[in-house]
């Protein structure tokens, strides 16, 4: 890609790929996690923990190179012309997302990653850990989260034409790009994600348990959608002076992921391998 034998630009060729690993990422997280929240380490519960590490981990491969194929695979395959003569197809997704680009699919899958952390974070298991055949549960899962996350980012996508004004359409510039929106969609979540994570280990998961679970739950997840947005202000209000990105909230080069996908790995092994200190007491065995 990046010597132009095939009609791209090095930059170009690089950015794809630099997006792919992102996307290929993603999708093998999405199906680690969600087997770890349905199944554990089911079926290989009783075998070794590299045993049982590697397997989830290659399920959690074998199922993100097949999505990979259907969700980002055409995304590369159209940049060529015509689309079929080197890879694949037109991307299925154009007409109802607006835009040839797989961010489309970004936008979804990562608030169902979002789902899935919750679920174990905030909600304490709910409502999965009702169902208590573990087929079932993953069918369900499947059947929920996914539908739950679109309708997410399509929710999410009427906000941002109610708070700007102005609704995405093809060929539209910053706000306007739907690319752009898709993507964006995922920044606002995982800074929701910053939000929860922090609410979980710096707060111990506040309120106690002397609430009922479902007010716990929506009190949590009402306190990771607003703290997240509050993130997010301060963000675009201070990134411009500490991480020298560019005024305002649409600029096509600055994705917030970078930043809140850093910022979860610090405070992951601030929490796992400092055990918190000083911001929490050490527990004496």
């Amino acid at each position: 890609l990046e010597s132009g034998g095939l009609g791209q630009y090095a930059q170009t060729a690089a950015e794809n790929a630099c997006y792919a690993q992102i996307m290929m990422n993603t999708c093998i997280i999405f199906f680690t996690i969600l087997w770890l929240t349905a199944l554990g380490y089911k079926p290989w519960e009783n075998s070794g923990r590299m045993a049982t590490g590697f397997a989830v981990w290659a399920v959690g491969v074998l199922f993100a190179i097949i999505a990979f194929s259907f969700l980002f695979y055409p995304h590369i395959a159209y940049q060529f012309y015509p689309a079929q003569k080197f890879m694949a197809v037109k991307p299925w997704w154009e007409e109802w997302a607006m835009t040839l680009s797989s961010m489309f699919h970004f936008g979804w899958i990562v608030p169902a990653l979002v789902i899935l952390y919750w679920s174990k974070m905030l909600w304490e298991g709910r409502p999965w850990s009702l169902i208590k055949r573990p087929v079932l549960k993953v069918l369900v899962m499947i059947a929920t989260i996914i539908p739950l996350s679109v309708i997410i980012m399509l929710l999410s996508n009427k906000i941002m034409d109610w708070y700007w004004d102005t609704e995405a359409f093809i060929g539209g510039s910053t706000i306007e790009n739907p690319p752009w929106r898709w993507n964006h969609v995922a920044e606002m979540a995982m800074f929701m994600q910053v939000a929860a994570f922090t609410l979980t280990h710096y707060f111990d998961n506040w309120p106690s348990e002397r609430m009922n679970l479902p007010a716990r739950a929506t009190i949590r997840t009402v306190i990771a959608v607003g703290g997240g947005l509050v993130l997010a202000k301060l963000y675009y209000l201070l990134a411009p002076v500490f991480l020298g990105a560019v005024q305002g909230i649409a600029q096509e080069g600055d994705t917030t992921l970078c930043w809140t996908i850093m910022l979860l790995n610090l405070m992951y092994a601030h929490a796992i391998f400092f055990e918190g200190w000083p911001l929490k007491k050490q527990e004496k065995i």
